[in-house]
């Protein structure tokens, strides 16, 4: 699948603009938390590089299908066009954090998800993080079918079992986090954000993504 042309429909630029504001804000109040400045971070379907634009790591790795986004990505990015196809080309035990958003779904089955997240497994250090992020389908039931490229039905609990299955350790784990997507009407001025990401209590009535951070076993 084109991921360009697919995107473009998805996403106007005035919606890219507003997510690039709605992740600084996640990045600087909730995700940075779950890695050091001194770490090196990979992120696996990295976009128009929401994640990796506005964490602060020592390298910052990003892979992808195609050069759709290689307008939106900071300098200090090493991309890498080759999708999971690429991942070979990293050394094993090399990265301290590993992050997706919004991706396992899109994968074709779940044989596809446990080779993905075994792949991960090989190439984090000991003791390193995988965190993950997307659309609960426990949460979201129906709805989860809106979006053309999504397979795999993924809950929190069947993430947590796959990732068991895979060599990782669940250390923390949310039902509800963030809305299903950014192209909800709800108000996405930064001042909103950092007020729906300070009150957890609002995250359970809105929230219907999962969020998971799980280390490798060793």
């Amino acid at each position: 699948m084109d991921n360009s042309v697919l995107y473009d429909h998805r996403f106007s630029a005035a919606e890219v603009q507003a997510k690039q504001q709605v992740w600084k804000v996640l990045c600087e109040m909730i995700l940075q938390k779950y890695l050091s400045p001194s770490d090196k971070v990979l992120d696996i379907a990295c976009g128009y590089g929401d994640f990796l634009n506005h964490i602060k790591a020592k390298e910052k790795y990003g892979i992808d299908l195609g050069n759709f986004n290689k307008n939106y990505l900071n300098s200090d990015i090493q991309y890498s066009d080759r999708g999971i196809e690429g991942l070979g080309s990293y050394e094993e035990s090399s990265f301290d954090v590993i992050f997706m958003s919004n991706f396992l779904e899109h994968l074709p089955n779940k044989r596809a998800v446990e080779d993905l997240l075994k792949q991960c497994h090989s190439l984090l250090k000991p003791q390193g993080s995988l965190l993950v992020l997307g659309p609960n389908v426990s949460v979201v039931k129906g709805r989860y079918w809106d979006y053309w490229d999504h397979h795999v039905p993924i809950s929190d609990h069947s993430m947590d079992e796959a990732l068991n299955l895979c060599g990782y350790e669940t250390v923390y784990s949310l039902k509800k986090f963030l809305p299903y997507t950014t192209k909800l009407s709800l108000p996405k001025l930064p001042i909103f954000v950092k007020i729906y990401l300070s009150c957890p209590w609002v995250w359970k009535i809105l929230g219907e993504q999962f969020f998971i951070q799980a280390k490798k076993k060793t």
